[in-house]
This record gives C-alpha cells, sequence and structure tokens, in this order.
C-alpha cells in the first residue's frame, strides 16, 4: 500500500512513465517467455526505464547506473518482490519473503555465515575439494562434462563445508536441491509433472531433511559436543538475539535460502568463467601467465586475500568481465510502495519494477565494445562499468563473498596445473534460468602441461563485429541442430544454378588442392572430374554427410553456437559455402576463422541464390535485397582482413521447357575472396 501522501518525500522533475501499448499483457507475457531480446529491444524503443503488464502484473523494466542509483537512493519507498514461483518455494518465513526490521534482523544472523572469519574457517576445507575435483578432471580419459562437475563442487561446499553436513545428508538433498532449483522461475501452475509442481515436492523434502539436520545440531550443543564443523556455531550464536530457537521452521527457511544463495550463484559463476576462458585462448594465455607466478596451495591462513585484486590483478579483471557479460544474477525485483523517480522518470507507486542487470552490464557509450570479452578493459584505465553480478542494495546476494572466494580458488588451482580444451561440435549455448550455465554441460579435455604451448598456440584473433545484436536475429529461435535433425536428401537450389557453380569451381579449383565444403549436405556440386588432395566436409546433419560421395572425412558442428574450426592453421587451398551463409549469426568470427585455416593465395568461394529457410536467416539477410546480401558477404570479409572481393551476380536460364521459352532459373550470386600471400 502506498504511504499516506503527506509523508511523501517530494520528487524532483520527472517526465510520464512510458509505457508499452499492452492492456492485458498476454502478449507481452508470451514475448517475455520466448524473446530472449525482450527488454533489450523495448529499451532501445522506449528508454532506459519503461512500463508493461506482464502476467496482469504492471511492471517497470530499468537499466543503466543512474536509474539503478535512484532506485537504491529511495530504499524506504520500495520493498522486497519475487515471483510467485519463487516467493513459494522459498516460503512465507524466508528472508527473501520479508522486509523491514523482520528481514533486517534475519539477515544480519544469516550474514554472519558470509562474514570474513567464517571464510577465512571454510578455506582449506574449500581448497581440498579445488584438489580434488582437479585430480577427478586430470584422471578423466573421455571428454568430461564440467558442468555437473562444478555443481557438485559448489553444493559441497555450502553443504558441508560451511552447513556441516555429512555426505549422507549432502546426497540426500543434492538430487531434490536441483529440482528445486529447476522450479524457481516456472509458471507457478502446480500441474502434475510440471517443475512447479515437482518444485514444491522436492520443497516439502528438503525442509525435512534439514529439520533433521538441525535437530542433531540440537542435540550435539545440548550435549556439550561441538557442531559438525561447517559455520553452524556462527548461525546458532545470533540467533538468540533475534529471538529464534535453533529447530525452529523459520531457522529451516532461512537454511533453503542459504543453499540456494551458496550453491546456485557460484555453480553458474565458475561454469561462465570456465566457458570465457575456453572460448578465448588469447585471453586464457595472458591469464595464465599470472596464474604460472601464483603459488598453490595458498598460504596457510592467507586463502581469502592470496588471490585479491592487489596480488592478482589479470584474475580479478577476468571475473569481473565473465560478471560482466554473464552475471549469475540476471536481474532483481522491487515493488515501489510510493512514487519514485528514476533517471527522470516517473514510476507510480504499486509497480514491480524488475532491475536488469544482465542490460546495464552492457550498456554505455561504447556498446558494441562491451559485447566484447575483454577482460584488459578493467586494468586500463577506461571508464569503469558498474557491475552488479550479485544484484545490489539492502538485498545483495548472501552468497557474494563465498562464491568469489570460490571462484578465485578454483580458477588458480584447476588451471595453474591443468589445461583444458573444449570438445569440438558441442552445444555452448547458455540455459539462462535460474542461473546462466552451458546447456551441453561443457564436454572438455584435459591436456597435459607439455600441451599448453600447442593449445593456446593458436591465436583466434577477436572477430570485428559488423552487424548488430538485433540483425543477427532469427524468427526461429529453436535450436538449429533440431531443424536439421532430419536429413533432407533434395536439392535446395534448380539444375541452372548448379551447373553455374560447377562450372565456376571447374574454373577456379585446383586439381591437387585440400577443399573445405563448409555447411555442406549430401553433394558437394564439385566437377565430375575434378580430382582434389582431399575435400573435408563440414555440415549440421552427419547422415547427409556420409552420404556425401565426394567427402574424404567430414565433422557435425553449429557454427551459431561454436565458430571455431577444428583445423590447423594454413591447411586449406579452397573454402567452399553454397547456400549456407544466409544462416551464420556471427559470420565475422567465421570468416575470421576462415582467413586463418587457408594457405596463403588460397580461395573462398560463397555461393547464394535468393532462396533460403526464412524462418532461420538472422534478420539482416531476410531484411535485405540481393544486392544488399552481395554487399554485406563483402563487408564482413573486409571488416575481418581480407581483400575486397570479387562480387558475381547474374541472372540464370531455366533448364527444360520453360528455360526455350526464356524462362529464368535461380540467380547466382557469389563472393570470391583469395587470401593475400605471405
Amino acid at each position: 500500500m502506498a504511504n499516506d501522501s503527506a509523508t511523501l518525500v517530494p520528487l524532483p522533475t520527472t517526465v510520464p512513465l512510458p509505457t508499452t501499448p499492452a492492456v492485458s499483457g498476454v502478449l507481452e507475457t508470451m514475448a517475455f517467455l520466448r524473446d530472449r531480446d525482450f527488454a533489450q529491444s523495448r529499451f532501445e524503443r522506449y528508454g532506459d526505464v519503461f512500463g508493461t503488464t506482464l502476467l496482469g502484473q504492471r511492471t517497470v523494466f530499468i537499466r543503466g547506473e543512474q536509474a539503478i542509483a535512484d532506485l537504491f537512493a529511495q530504499g524506504d519507498a520500495v520493498e522486497g518482490w519475487w515471483p510467485a514461483s519463487v516467493r513459494n518455494l522459498l516460503g512465507p518465513l524466508s528472508l527473501a519473503n520479508r522486509n523491514g526490521a523482520d528481514h533486517k534482523a534475519r539477515r544480519r544472523v544469516v550474514g554472519q555465515l558470509f562474514a570474513t572469519v567464517a571464510l577465512k574457517r571454510y578455506s582449506p576445507a574449500i581448497v581440498a575439494l579445488v584438489d580434488e575435483l582437479r585430480q577427478e578432471v586430470q584422471q578423466a580419459t573421455a571428454p568430461l562434462a564440467l558442468v555437473p562437475k562444478l555443481r557438485r563442487f559448489a553444493f559441497s561446499v555450502i553443504a558441508t563445508t560451511v552447513l556441516g553436513l555429512d555426505a549422507v545428508d549432502r546426497e540426500a538433498l543434492f538430487g531434490d536441491f536441483e529440482i528445486w532449483c529447476g522450479g524457481l522461475f516456472a509458471l507457478p501452475f502446480a500441474l502434475p509433472g510440471s517443475p512447479y509442481r515437482r518444485a514444491l515436492q522436492a520443497r516439502k523434502r528438503l525442509l525435512g531433511r534439514l529439520g533433521v539436520v538441525l535437530k542433531k545440531a540440537q542435540a550435539a550443543a545440548a550435549a556439550g559436543r561441538p557442531l559438525n564443523a561447517g559455520g553452524l556455531d556462527l548461525l546458532a550464536g545470533g540467533l538468540d538475539e533475534a529471538g529464534l530457537p535453533l529447530a525452529d521452521d523459520d531457522v529451516a527457511e532461512q537454511l533453503l535460502l542459504l543453499l540456494f544463495a551458496g550453491y546456485e550463484t557460484t555453480a553458474s559463476s565458475l561454469s561462465c568463467l570456465l566457458l570465457s576462458l575456453l572460448q578465448h585462448p588469447k585471453e586464457l594465455a595472458w591469464l595464465q601467465e599470472e596464474l604460472d607466478s601464483l603459488p598453490w596451495p595458498p598460504p596457510p591462513g592467507e586463502a581469502v586475500a592470496a588471490y585479491d585484486a592487489l596480488r592478482a590483478p589479470r584474475l580479478d579483471a577476468v571475473v569481473k568481465e565473465v560478471m560482466r557479460l554473464t552475471p549469475p544474477v540476471g536481474g532483481f525485483f522491487r515493488r515501489s510502495r510510493q512514487p519514485l523517480a528514476l533517471a527522470g522518470v516517473l514510476v507510480p507507486a504499486d509497480r514491480v519494477v524488475q532491475v536488469s542487470i544482465s542490460a546495464s552490464h552492457r550498456h554505455g557509450l561504447a556498446d558494441n565494445d562491451l559485447e566484447l570479452f575483454r577482460p584488459q578493459r578493467h586494468l586500463a584505465g577506461e571508464p569503469a562499468v558498474t557491475l552488479l553480478p550479485f544484484g545490489g542494495g539492502e538485498r545483495v546476494c548472501l552468497g557474494k563473498a563465498l562464491a568469489e572466494l570460490e571462484i578465485r580458488l578454483l580458477t588458480v588451482g584447476l588451471l595453474k596445473s591443468l589445461t583444458l580444451e573444449l570438445e569440438p561440435g558441442q552445444d555452448l549455448t547458455l540455459a539462462t534460468i535460474p542461473s546462466p550455465s552451458p546447456k551441453q554441460g561443457l564436454l572438455v579435455r584435459p591436456l597435459r602441461n607439455a600441451n599448453l604451448a600447442a593449445a593456446v598456440a593458436v591465436q583466434w584473433p577477436l572477430p570485428v563485429p559488423v552487424l548488430s545484436e538485433a540483425e543477427r536475429g532469427k524468427q526461429d529461435r529453436s535450436d538449429d541442430a533440431l531443424f536439421y535433425a532430419e536429413p533432407r536428401f533434395v536439392q535446395h537450389l534448380d539444375g541452372a544454378f548448379r551447373s553455374r557453380l560447377t562450372a565456376l569451381y571447374a574454373e577456379r579449383l585446383g586439381p591437387d588442392a585440400v577443399v573445405l565444403d563448409l555447411m555442406s549436405s549430401w553433394v558437394s556440386h564439385l566437377p565430375e572430374n575434378g580430382r582434389y588432395r582431399q575435400v573435408i566436409g563440414h555440415g549440421l546433419n552427419g547422415r547427409e554427410l556420409e552420404a556425401n560421395p565426394r567427402l574424404d572425412r567430414h565433422w557435425v558442428q553449429n557454427l551459431n553456437l561454436d565458430q571455431r574450426l577444428p583445423l590447423e592453421s594454413a591447411s586449406v587451398d579452397a573454402a567452399l559455402i553454397v547456400a549456407g551463409w544466409q544462416y551464420l549469426q556471427q559470420p565475422e568470427a567465421v570468416a575470421t576463422e576462415l582467413l586463418r585455416v587457408l594457405r596463403p593465395g588460397g580461395q573462398l568461394i560463397i555461393a547464394f541464390s535468393n532462396r533460403m529457410f526464412f524462418q532461420k536467416a538472422p534478420r539482416v539477410w531476410t531484411d535485405g535485397s540481393d544486392r544488399d546480401r552481395l554487399a554485406l558477404v563483402a563487408k564482413v570479409l573486409v571488416a575481418q582482413g581480407w581483400p575486397m572481393p570479387q562480387l558475381i551476380a547474374e541472372a540464370t536460364r531455366a533448364e527444360g521447357p520453360l528455360g526455350w521459352l526464356g524462362g529464368q532459373g535461380d540467380p547466382f550470386f557469389a563472393v570470391i575472396a583469395t587470401k593475400p600471400g605471405d
């Protein structure tokens, strides 16, 4: 309820809240659930503060340093708020669902588990868990999914090291806790078998087990025995002040929140940090130079500060950059109790305010540069980017300090003595709910240290952005692998186009060439009498590639997820792409890779017509004309360092009777670029 108007603080001069035309919010809600760029597209249209309606709730989205600072400065005018699914799964007694004095009292008590004195107590056990994980990864003989390992590591820290649970209790909790996390941001409808229904059932079991843990701790305390390691004694020390008995349901719900605060954000941050470094070998090598100079394990009693910003500035910069691009908390909520002025915009009372952390981290004077992974920005004296990866204000994530300690210890302990490489062909896109994490588990192979130099010898230069994020968007945002799962043994272009393409290949390809047929299928359109040293094929459907008689070897890889080609530098004489470029969402990175793998003097031939699977092509392609598309391909290539390519645009005559009557076939477009000699 809004406060009485007599108590309202005068607001500065403001403008009315820009609002989407949503009335019921049904269409907005559908767009919110489906469109990853929902908030970003509306920020671009309405500004840094705008209103809409989601699931019948009037909601205000904000981004940017000024709007967020204004929100924090008016703390008395807002209260905590969570979506119904989160609110119900955390429970009515949880401090996350409390406001005012109740919230502050419980936060002071629970916060003792993450104070510096507590972190110093936990550090030796965390170091031991890092060593265990490193040994497990090092011994792997097959590709290993890191995400499940990192999640178990983070859960072991919070459950065993912090709460003092034994192995039996920890394992009993882990499975249910994963189910509970999976329902946090689900639609709050308890339909049989739904994620939300399963999460409610898991919550009941979790609270029962946590109650047993608390009774064990209470019995130990009554008998004068020390508590089972961990930090429950720190929690117990502050409970009397708050008037809470140790076994109270109130405490059990706080422990459930503690598990989430100390686990989910940490597991997400660890996964995203390793993914980012493995995707950027140059930055990994840069960090490795510093790691080589750091001790492991940290000196006794110094683990909390051993790898801080002063002693490990590059590590600090990498952590900040990962948190900027993939914050473990993508946003947080408040509810306005009275009117607010946010960045000069008037927000009425009784609105849910959703702070978009991800959008804020990528918003500034140089938006294009802010899309790049460049940790050096945090050391170069550049204008500081305001970072809120764990939320902010008086409700900042409780587990922030523990997460940061775990991230630094694990990064040094794992990467100082172990080299990892990504398994090619995997899906590296991020699932974003409840926190960002690679969908396919982040498959890696451990390498011996002797291979470190070879692993970073290939320097993948950063591609120069040409397309905006909006231009990369496509109508069908589902996984490309699903769309191409079934083979299509059909010709996608008519005979006239194919004849012209084969003639071009006969003219351009030498007899002893190593040919890369990128984005290929069951046919390569090479001249029948053409003989080549090797033809290497790539595509998204293995059965199509296996049926292609011209391929000597092939591999499957989604270039919209991973643009690095598993080929040595300067190993290919010609690279061909037919009717494939129009589906690339990261063409700059692919162009950069092709420049790397081609030998000096090697040719890149990109051919296409005006046909496409419209729903799978990026907006920049579907919205452009034929002339625009030719110019776009050339622009992308030149931006990555290719010389100005040759452009071909020709009409073709249809084959058969239609051609006799003057009918035209598929138009033929080609872009031909040559890699400069040494």
